[in-house]
């Protein structure tokens, strides 16, 4: 199904301290970053938060 340009990707509360190595590190919890590039890259807007 393709996605509305008006549809916009919220991310909410990636942080450093969830991947490995950081301060609250969650197993394989650097794999998000890619996955969320990834799926950035079918919006027109991204938002971080």
């Amino acid at each position: 199904m393709p996605i509305s340009s008006r549809a916009a990707l919220l991310v909410i509360d990636v942080q450093n301290d969830f991947i490995p190595g950081g301060q609250l590190p969650v197993p394989e919890g650097d794999l998000i970053v890619p996955l969320i590039n990834r799926l950035g890259r079918q919006f027109k807007q991204v938002i971080i938060a």
